[in-house]
């Protein structure tokens, strides 16, 4: 019986095992890569065609990956081809051996340890013909998570309740929760743009209950708030982590020049506080110019010139109201007009 059982188990193990030595799965991986690659150019141009203005060189990374992965896809499937061929010829002899093995019990040691290192042999093979591209899949995945990130972006500005500015451009978006003091949070999405920063309520709210349980909801759908990305200043960033929850990823802004609170705290979803922090510091800095998709390469002496032109434009900016002469309230980067507080006069800002 013990016998028999040991036979089994070794004919278990090997089926599974020579399942894996055709190295099916590495044809499909290559093929899929092939697809994916292939597709790239095409997700590009669609971003553009709905008017996404950042991913710079991105065109031009697709093209090159394109190129690269020709001729990796041919390296690769030649090892494949070569790792296949000398798999086969063992596992004919390993399978010779194994059948011995059910007459003649003294084999079984020789024939588990011939396994294992078939096994290993196997594994060996799938690393080696993977390492001849993981470098360009690794660039693909994060050109790929990238892409879907603006795509994402566009669909949740698509259906937002407020339109950007005219020459204004969305970066970045992702679900947040705003916790006002002494009120409930309310759930929204975050949108940074190289404007503003804005935050819009989008939550299902109940609005009829039988028995304590909700029957009936509606989505309320509102832009509550919003400020210019020059008045935004990051205060502090937080995680919490509680037992068997979610980390919780806090973000606590200060803000000047637009319509909401002068203080919030938000709980970002799905995303990280810190990247987040970036990105306002550098929204506010102005440096999400360098991302734009036409922006040019600069020299040290151009972006000297740039940085002197845009000290000059700022400084060029209006301070007093054309119309009764008052004094006008601070002027953050972003600001695209501005209410005069003595008179009402909207002055825009060039």
């Amino acid at each position: 019986m013990e016998r028999e059982s040991q036979a089994a188990a070794l004919r278990t193990r090997w089926e599974r095992v020579a399942g894996l030595a055709a190295l099916a799965a590495l044809y499909d991986r290559l093929e899929d890569m092939t697809g994916i690659v292939g597709g790239l150019r095409e997700r590009v141009a669609d971003l553009r065609a709905r008017g996404y203005y950042f991913g710079r060189g991105w065109e031009e990374q697709t093209a090159a990956l394109q190129e690269q992965w020709s001729g990796q896809r041919e390296d690769a499937v030649g090892i494949l081809e070569q790792e296949r061929a000398v798999l086969e010829s063992t596992a004919q002899d390993i399978e010779s051996l194994l059948q011995r093995a059910t007459r003649n019990p003294a084999l079984f040691d020789t024939a588990d340890s011939r396994l294992s290192a078939f096994e290993q042999r196997v594994n060996e093979a799938e690393r080696r013909v993977t390492g001849s591209f993981d470098q360009t899949q690794q660039d693909v995945s994060l050109l790929q998570r990238e892409i879907a990130r603006a795509a994402d972006l566009l669909d949740l500005l698509e259906s937002a309740s407020f339109r950007l500015y005219p020459q204004e451009h969305g970066f970045a978006a992702c679900k947040a929760e705003w916790l006002p003091k002494g009120n409930e949070p309310i759930e929204g999405i975050l949108f940074l743009t190289d404007s503003r920063l804005l935050f819009e309520q989008r939550q299902k709210m109940v609005t009829k209950k039988v028995l304590f349980i909700a029957t009936e909801k509606k989505l309320v759908q509102e832009l509550l708030w919003q400020a210019p990305i020059g008045g935004i200043e990051v205060l502090e960033i937080q995680d919490k982590k509680k037992f068997l929850a979610a980390r919780k990823e806090f973000l606590t802004l200060r803000m000047e020049g637009g319509d909401g609170p002068p203080e919030v705290l938000l709980n970002l979803r799905g995303t990280d506080n810190e990247e987040w922090a970036r990105l306002i510091r550098r929204a506010g800095e102005g440096q999400l110019a360098a991302e734009q998709h036409d922006a040019e390469t600069l020299s040290p002496q151009q972006e000297a010139a740039e940085g002197k032109a845009s000290s000059e434009e700022q400084a060029s900016l209006p301070t007093k109201c054309p119309s009764c002469g008052a004094a006008l309230p601070t002027i953050y980067r972003g600001m695209q007009q501005i209410t005069c507080e003595y008179c009402g006069t909207l002055i825009n800002i060039e």
